[in-house]
C-alpha cells in the first residue's frame, strides 16, 4: 500500500463459477470464461486485489498507505470450482482473494440449495481449502450450516458463528479473521455476535461500494452475476450507477427480516402440530 485512502473500494461477490446451473440458481453462476475476462480487465486496469482482512486493517489504521486502485474479490459458499477454476485464474492475474467457507459442509455438498435444485453441488474439501490458504488467499467463515442468522434465536446464531470460526481454525491451523453472513442477512444483534466471536470484520451484500467509513461488520459488497459484462464491471468499479454504502439499515431490509421470521415460526408450528 502506497497512497492516500481511497474514495471507494469495490468488494466483488462471486458464488459459483460454472456454465451449468439449475434455472433457479442461474443468477448466481458466472461462466468461467467471463470470470477470466473480469480478472483480465482488472489486471490490465491497474487494480490491486486486497483480502478482506487487509481491507479491514487499512480501514482501521489511518497510517496505512493504499494502492492506487484497490479492489477486493470474495467468493461465498466454498464450491469445488474455487480450486479448479478460481485458483488458477487468480494466480495468472496475480490477485489474492477471500474465500468464505461453510465449516459444517467441508467436503460435502451444498445441501442448503435444495430449493434451487443445487443440493448436490460439490464443495471444497480440507486439502483444497489448505491449498488456497497456502497460495496466499484468505479463508473466512460463512457460518456452520449456512442458516439465516438474523431469524434464529440469538443463542443459536451465536453458536453458529463461533463454531464456524473454531472449526476452520482447527482445520487450517491458523486464525480466521473475517466472516460473511449466509444469504447476506444480518441484524445489529448478529453483527455484535460476530464481533464478540473475535472476528475483525464481516461482509454483507448491500450492492453498494465500500469506503473507509463503511461499517466493518457489515462491509458492502456488489454481487456479480452471469449478466455482468466487462463493460458493466468497468462502470461499477469506477463508481458509475451504483451508490456508496450508507450507514443505516434500510426499512425494506428490516421488513423482509420480519417476514422471514414469521415464515420460520409458521413452519415450526406446523411441524410441532403434525402427527
Amino acid at each position: 500500500m502506497n497512497g492516500s485512502p481511497p474514495r471507494i473500494v469495490p468488494i466483488l461477490l462471486y458464488h459459483s463459477l460454472t456454465a451449468y446451473a439449475a434455472p433457479r440458481y442461474a443468477p448466481y453462476a458466472v461462466d468461467p470464461g467471463l470470470f477470466r475476462d473480469h480478472l483480465a480487465y482488472l489486471a490490465d486496469s491497474g487494480f490491486t486485489a486486497l483480502t478482506v482482512r487487509q481491507l479491514a486493517r487499512g480501514y482501521r489504521d489511518p497510517d496505512v498507505r493504499w494502492p492506487a486502485r484497490p479492489i477486493v474479490l470474495t467468493f461465498d459458499d466454498g464450491f469445488e470450482e474455487m480450486a479448479t477454476v478460481a485458483l488458477p485464474a487468480l494466480e495468472r492475474a496475480r490477485f489474492r482473494a477471500t474465500f468464505y467457507v461453510v465449516s459444517g459442509t467441508v467436503g460435502a455438498t451444498s445441501r442448503w440449495l435444495k430449493g434451487e435444485g443445487e443440493a448436490h453441488r460439490p464443495l471444497l474439501d480440507w486439502a483444497a481449502i489448505r491449498d488456497l490458504d497456502a497460495a496466499g488467499h484468505e479463508i473466512g467463515a460463512h457460518g456452520h450450516t449456512h442458516r439465516q442468522l438474523d431469524v434464529l434465536p440469538l443463542l443459536d446464531a451465536s453458536a453458529e458463528i463461533a463454531r464456524s470460526r473454531a472449526e476452520l481454525e482447527l482445520g487450517l491451523g491458523r486464525s480466521v479473521a473475517t466472516f460473511a453472513y449466509p444469504h447476506g442477512y444480518s441484524s445489529a444483534a448478529v453483527r455484535q455476535c460476530v464481533e464478540d466471536a473475535g472476528f475483525d470484520a464481516a461482509c454483507s451484500v448491500r450492492n453498494a461500494l465500500s469506503h473507509p467509513a463503511d461499517d466493518l461488520f457489515s462491509l458492502a459488497r456488489v454481487m456479480i452475476g452471469p449478466g455482468t459484462s466487462v463493460e458493466q464491471l468497468a462502470a461499477l468499479t469506477a463508481g458509475e450507477g451504483i451508490p456508496r454504502a450508507g450507514s443505516t439499515e434500510q426499512l425494506a431490509t428490516r421488513g423482509w427480516r420480519l417476514l422471514r421470521r414469521a415464515r420460520r415460526l409458521t413452519v415450526r408450528k406446523r411441524v410441532k402440530a403434525s402427527p
